[in-house]
């Protein structure tokens, strides 16, 4: 028998099941081989699954690796792959020397998808946590906090690269979400249906 990863003991991070479960992930080998594989997949993705748009604008899909460890791992987790993931990657392809503000982006992407994914049920809702995460990391992470790293870095104004950034986190914000539902929702059944005790009759 094994225990569900995926197990749904509550519905948001107003939960205090969701602190416990994502408390005790932390010390779960498994969630932590996920984790590894998670960064790994990370790291490759983004290495190899970039277009260079404008100095500070890539399009890329590393928000998928990070969205399914949030789902998986949770939020203490998430911030723990975050941190790893950008050191890696850093040092597997780096870019105008390392800056700490990415570190802290990449931090703060897959933690709010934890909060959003993180516990979620196999139902309509499912698909609008989905689209509500990505909304909110394009929004807050993307445009507002990125750019504040892209004037400090390249010294263009802070509106310029606002303007810039939104155009293009707005264009690909649909077919992210498309992709991320592509993705996330069949991992998400393949863990429930691999990790749910099958009951046998006595």
């Amino acid at each position: 028998m094994h225990s569900n990863l995926l197990k749904q003991d509550f519905s948001s991070p107003f939960s205090i099941q969701y602190w416990k479960k994502a408390i005790k992930n932390v010390s779960d080998i498994r969630i932590m081989v996920l984790t590894a594989f998670f960064i790994a997949l990370y790291c490759i993705v983004n290495m190899t699954f970039r277009i260079k748009v404008s100095e500070n604008l890539n399009i890329m899909i590393n928000y998928i690796p990070s969205s399914l460890c949030g789902m998986v791992g949770g939020p203490i987790v998430s911030l723990i792959y975050g941190f790893i993931s950008d050191i890696i990657g850093f040092f597997l392809r780096p870019e105008y020397g390392f800056f700490p503000g990415y570190t802290i982006s990449t931090m703060a992407t897959s933690f709010i998808f934890s909060l959003f994914l993180f516990g979620a049920k196999h139902n309509f809702f499912l698909y609008v946590r989905i689209a509500i995460s990505k909304i909110c990391v394009n929004i807050f992470i993307n445009i507002f906090l990125n750019c504040l790293w892209s004037q400090i870095l390249f010294g263009k104004g802070y509106f310029y690269y606002l303007a810039t950034s939104t155009v293009k986190n707005i264009v690909l914000l649909p077919i992210e979400i498309i992709i991320m539902c592509a993705v996330i929702v069949p991992v998400f059944l393949i863990f429930k249906m691999k990790y749910t005790p099958i009951r046998r009759k006595a």
